[in-house]
C-alpha cells in the first residue's frame, strides 16, 4: 500500500492515528469534543462499562503530522448493558404493566405491553414463567406466545389447569434469535377453580298490589 500523501502539500502524511469517542453511557449522543482513546491499530479495548447502560462510540481518522481529523459521524456502533453488565445490544427490551386476571375453572389470563424497540432489538416471542409460590427457576418456560399477537399494542396469553386456591407467580420475559432479556418483575394472583355452590331453596310467594 502506497504512503498517504497530504492533498496540499503532496508530501507523504504523518502517522495515522484512530480517535475514539463516546456518548454518557446514558443513551445520549456521542461528544465528538473529546476523545476517549487514540491508537494507532483498527482495535480498541474499553475499561469496566457500567451496568444497566446504552453506550455508542464513534472512530475517526486522525493525521498526527497536519494535526487534521475527519469528521465522519457513520462510524459508529452501539452497545446496551443489562443490570448484570451482560451484552443486551440485541435482546429485546423486558415486558412492562403485566398483570394477572385470574378467570372461572382455574385459569388465568395474563396481560402486558412492550415498550418500542429498533428492528434489531424487536422481541420474536415472550416466553412466561409460572409457579406456585415464586418462580423456582428460569430454565424452561411454562408457555410461549408469538410477538404478532397482539391487539392495540397489548400482548395476553390464557392458561388453564391451575389449583384451586393456590397462589402463584408469573414473570414475561421478551425473547427475539439474540437471546432472552432477564428480568424478574412477578405478578402475583391466586386461582379458583372451584366454582359457586348451587342453589339449594327456591321459594316463590305471590304478593298484593294496591291501586293509586
Amino acid at each position: 500500500m502506497p504512503p498517504l500523501v497530504d492533498p496540499e502539500e503532496g508530501e507523504p502524511a504523518g502517522p495515522i492515528f484512530y480517535r475514539v469517542y463516546s456518548n454518557d453511557g446514558h443513551g445520549g449522543p456521542i461528544d465528538y469534543a473529546t476523545p476517549v482513546a487514540e491508537v494507532s491499530d483498527a482495535t480498541w479495548t474499553s475499561g469496566p462499562l457500567d451496568a444497566a447502560s446504552s453506550y455508542r462510540f464513534g472512530v475517526r481518522v486522525y493525521d498526527s503530522r497536519s494535526g487534521l481529523e475527519e469528521s465522519n459521524i457513520d462510524a459508529s456502533t452501539a452497545l446496551v448493558l443489562d443490570a448484570l453488565a451482560r451484552d443486551a445490544t440485541r435482546t429485546p427490551p423486558a415486558p412492562v404493566g403485566l398483570r394477572a386476571v385470574p378467570l372461572a375453572g382455574g385459569a388465568v389470563r395474563l396481560e402486558w405491553s412492550c415498550p418500542a424497540a429498533s428492528a434489531a432489538r424487536s422481541p420474536s416471542q415472550f416466553n412466561v414463567y409460572m409457579n406456585p409460590g415464586a418462580i423456582a427457576s428460569y430454565a424452561s418456560p411454562t408457555a410461549t406466545t408469538p410477538a404478532s399477537n397482539s391487539r392495540n399494542g397489548v400482548y395476553s396469553i390464557e392458561l388453564t389447569g391451575l389449583a384451586d386456591g393456590v397462589a402463584y407467580a408469573a414473570v414475561v420475559r421478551a425473547a427475539n434469535s439474540s437471546g432472552e432479556e432477564p428480568n424478574t418483575a412477578a405478578v402475583q394472583f391466586t386461582a379458583d377453580s372451584t366454582a359457586p355452590a348451587p342453589i339449594d331453596a327456591l321459594i316463590s310467594a305471590a304478593t298484593s298490589r294496591s291501586g293509586v
